[in-house]
């Protein structure tokens, strides 16, 4: 007899939807080789935090049972203090860290210009002078073009036991500038027994000037001697921005 339930493990299913992503780990290992002190906001369960076990870091992010996922689970055999905590609003002091990264979109969630600012703000406030601060966010671009504002497709992964198949469905908010995704999973099991969760996401749409306007309003503030360590770039469907703290040419 088949049965149904609903799952509600926003770590379990955040790592399942991006399981096949793009293996970006080696771009941020390279941002931080120098780093003795690195934060990661926005840490989700971990996926990037265990590639640093070997140095003093931090994760910090606002959601708890995605924190708690990762203590259980990606992180379980690593000492790497997790703190439950709001980026635009960090429980930290200032300059604490060497450098500070927001992988995986964290700044692209902040869909008010006011928020992006706080965050962009508070990134920079625990990095150290000399320090590095950067940021990665989906490049959506693409998606605001008539004709590709809506967007579906499906996908199946399976082990030997059981079978998830992932429904991603993406539609674009001209009125926000804002991509909303919707990933819902359902994963069947030999005995018949299937398991729904689903989870929802909404992105800003920056373009790489937008992105560095960003920082660049912080630092005409608070006079920062910002610089761009490298430039605003597009990689693998992404926009990445790496800036140095009081640094000079």
């Amino acid at each position: 007899m088949q049965s149904s339930r609903q799952y509600d493990g926003a770590g379990f299913l955040y790592d399942l939807v991006y399981a096949d992503a793009p293996d970006d780990t080696t771009f941020w290992e390279s941002v931080a080789s120098d780093a003795a002190e690195i934060l990661e906001v926005g840490c989700g369960t971990g996926r990037v935090l265990r590639q640093f076990s070997t140095r003093k870091i931090m994760g910090l992010d606002i959601d708890s049972t995605m924190l708690s996922w990762g203590r259980q689970n990606t992180l379980k055999h690593q000492d790497i203090p997790l703190v439950a905590g709001d980026a635009a609003q960090l429980p930290l002091a200032d300059e604490s860290f060497d450098t500070v990264i927001a992988p995986r979109g964290l700044l692209s969630h902040m869909i008010s210009t006011r928020r992006q600012g706080l965050v962009a703000n508070e990134l920079l406030r625990v990095c150290r002078q000399g320090g590095t601060v950067a940021v990665d966010v989906p490049d959506l671009r693409p998606y605001t073009k008539v004709g590709h504002r809506s967007v579906s497709y499906t996908k199946t992964l399976r082990t030997r036991t059981r079978e998830w198949t992932v429904k991603t469905t993406s539609n674009y908010r001209p009125g926000k500038n804002s991509m909303v995704t919707r990933h819902a999973v359902c994963m069947s099991e030999p005995a018949g027994q299937t398991t729904h969760g689903a989870f929802e996401v909404e992105s800003y749409v920056f373009t790489p000037s937008s992105l560095w306007r960003v920082f660049a309003s912080v630092d005409a503030a608070q006079r920062l001697a910002l610089r761009p360590r490298a430039a605003t770039r597009y990689n693998a469907g992404r926009l990445r921005l790496i800036v140095r703290k009081g640094w000079t040419v």
